[in-house]
């Protein structure tokens, strides 16, 4: 957590007036539905929060769209859900990960390599699509895809470089 300008800000909730005179920028991941996602919010800083490590706002679920089932009692996140917590419920009882079985998520992983359409690109065609870009960006994009046309070829391979992770 990093210390970033103060920030005085009371907030009323139904336990009483709360008074925060710092905000921080944190860095926190939720494993119980995503855990390769790092979050990053300014926060704002108080003394004490009761049993709480934090209190998470609208603003923070808004954002990256998290839903908050109270019907049937899930919060899911972009895909993957988990049920919610009891607030009684010990530190131990409230962390839930869910366990994959690595055998099956290693078999859908095959399956869908193997099902997918992997005919060789047309890296002209493709980079004249490229309707947001003018001919030169075009053009400059093509002679960059063309530098590494194995990449298109349509054959399946193994990458032997360092794992690399993309979030888009």
């Amino acid at each position: 957590m990093k210390d970033t300008q103060g920030s005085n800000a009371v907030w009323t909730a139904p336990a009483g007036d709360m008074k925060t005179s710092q905000k921080a920028k944190a860095r926190f991941t939720v494993p119980e539905l995503h855990n390769d996602r790092l979050t990053e919010w300014n926060m704002h800083v108080t003394k004490a929060l009761g049993p709480c490590d934090m209190i998470i706002g609208r603003d923070i679920l808004k954002f990256p769209k998290i839903d908050l089932r109270f019907s049937d009692e899930i919060i899911k996140w972009d895909g993957a859900e988990m049920p919610s917590k009891d607030g009684d419920a010990s530190t131990k009882e409230a962390c839930y990960v869910a366990d994959n079985n690595p055998v099956e998520d290693a078999v859908h992983r095959v399956k869908r390599i193997l099902d997918s359409k992997c005919d060789k690109a047309d890296i002209e065609k493709i980079c004249e699509e490229q309707a947001e870009s003018d001919k030169q960006q075009q053009a400059q994009l093509a002679v960059l895809l063309c530098k590494c046309k194995a990449l298109f070829d349509g054959q399946l391979g193994c990458w032997h470089g360092q794992e690399v992770k993309l979030e888009l």
